[in-house]
């Protein structure tokens, strides 16, 4: 079964930094072929020239290679050019049961209140070889357990370990122009981590809470990892927790001052 994702943009920022990066980017290309219809995938890559390979359904932005490779600022720049009502944001790295994305669709539509989901539960995996291997290969999600929050303490596989049992991040869910009006992804925080728990906290301030599928978990695929700058995490932690202090009117203040989309 294919699921029709004509009211839906799909947004991956992609960079090499390992080989591992472009096999997840061919993985997720098969995997939208696979499960989807009328799907239109955006990928904003980070590079000299492009290596994303040709393809009917991808749009492909290529941007100047930076030294660092901020995950929001990158995101951003491919919701640019979404002009559908809802999109998704991917990272090349992570993935869902393809129904959760269909799901996620149809919960957009019976609320229009709602402005943001995580189809997952918060728990995520990360798939380490041979089984991330044959996973891509086969895209058999039969393979892959779904676990609940309140069994993350009993659950062991050793090809697989708990990301996070909390995680808000990896793929996100939106309603186009509410992201847009709430400020996008904040560039100011650079590179990677805690862009997401910022992203998060301002739909909660702004009373546009995310919403979480229960029936799905999330993976994501291993890779060599380069080490981030503590001293910038540190500071996007801090901005991230800062903007549980603000009220309305100084969140609406902070966004303008930032906003790429206003």
């Amino acid at each position: 079964m294919k699921f029709d994702l004509s009211e839906c943009s799909i947004v991956i920022p992609f960079a090499i930094d390992c080989k591992e990066r472009l096999e997840h980017l061919h993985f997720l290309l098969s995997y939208f072929d696979r499960y989807f219809l009328n799907h239109e995938l955006i990928v904003v890559e980070q590079g000299d020239e492009s290596i994303v390979p040709k393809h009917p359904n991808v749009r492909v932005k290529l941007i100047k290679k930076d030294s660092i490779f901020s995950s929001g600022s990158v995101s951003n720049r491919g919701v640019e050019f979404v002009k559908r009502p809802f999109f998704c944001r991917f990272d090349v790295d992570a993935f869902v049961h393809p129904k959760a994305i269909f799901d996620a669709l149809e919960e957009f539509k019976r609320n229009p209140d709602l402005s943001m989901i995580l189809p997952y539960n918060g728990v995520s995996f990360t798939i380490q070889n041979p089984l991330r291997e044959e996973i891509m290969q086969s895209c058999n999600f039969e393979k892959l357990p779904f676990v609940k929050k309140e069994d993350l303490s009993r659950w062991e596989e050793k090809s697989m370990y708990v990301k996070n049992g909390e995680a808000t991040g990896l793929i996100y869910f939106f309603r186009t122009s509410v992201f847009k009006k709430f400020g996008g992804f904040n560039e100011e925080l650079m590179g990677w981590g805690f862009e997401d728990e910022e992203l998060v906290a301002r739909f909660r301030r702004l009373k546009n809470p995310p919403k979480y599928l229960e029936n799905y978990n999330a993976f994501h695929l291993d890779h060599p990892r380069i080490p981030g700058d503590p001293i910038q995490a540190f500071k996007n932690q801090y901005r991230a927790h800062a903007v549980d202090t603000m009220d309305e009117e100084d969140l609406q203040e902070y966004i303008r001052s930032w906003n790429r989309f206003s």
